[in-house]
């Protein structure tokens, strides 16, 4: 090879176009860039969901909570323990760094709405007649969190608060508790819409 066409072969590689050196290596860190973008944002949007899973998780246990204490409520008047209000505690956990979880439900008194004859004419025979009612009861759930151990105190965190009122037919019910069903109602329950 001579000089002059090493010199030929030089003079042609400096006059190429240089604009495709280092375009594999822009579009590789625009892809990288991108795919970052994506995972950034994936991983944003799984720990969004995840904290509405969680919220409503509680909602819903504080629903059912409410619900349970319907049904404790009715099972107190039919047994006739009391158709007065109450308040209980369930569904307590123990969290980290002495951090607890409960629900606090408060069942208003049952209060008689309606009265007639009973439907259940067979029971319905003999001197004391008896009755169908019809009950208002409210009940309100709330989660709430405290730090501290035993009872939770009255300014405990509410994480969420659900309230049920329905109605309870209640059949065959005694005449003679006719008084004792039709109390006014009192300021022990109060509960919040």
């Amino acid at each position: 090879m001579t000089l002059s066409s090493r010199a030929s072969q030089m003079t042609s590689r400096r006059t190429r176009p240089l604009r495709e050196d280092g375009s594999a290596y822009i579009i590789s860190l625009m892809a990288m860039v991108v795919l970052m973008i994506m995972g950034l944002s994936l991983s944003v949007v799984t720990q969004t969901e995840m904290q509405i899973s969680g919220n409503e998780r509680a909602i819903e246990q504080t629903f059912y909570s409410a619900d349970s204490g319907v049904a404790i409520g009715t099972a107190r008047a039919l047994s006739r323990v009391g158709q007065d209000g109450f308040t209980f505690r369930m569904n307590q956990e123990d969290r980290k760094a002495n951090y607890k979880l409960a629900n606090r439900v408060t069942v208003c008194p049952f209060q008689a709405i309606q009265w007639g004859p009973c439907a259940l004419c067979e029971i319905n025979q003999g001197p004391q007649k008896k009755q169908l009612v019809n009950h208002a009861v409210s009940a309100q759930s709330e989660r709430i969190g405290w730090t501290g151990s035993g009872a939770p105190p009255a300014d405990a965190d509410v994480k969420a608060r659900r309230t049920i009122s329905l109605m309870v037919e209640v059949q065959p019910w005694d005449a003679v508790f006719r008084e004792e069903i039709f109390e006014p109602p009192t300021d022990d329950c109060v509960v919040t819409y």
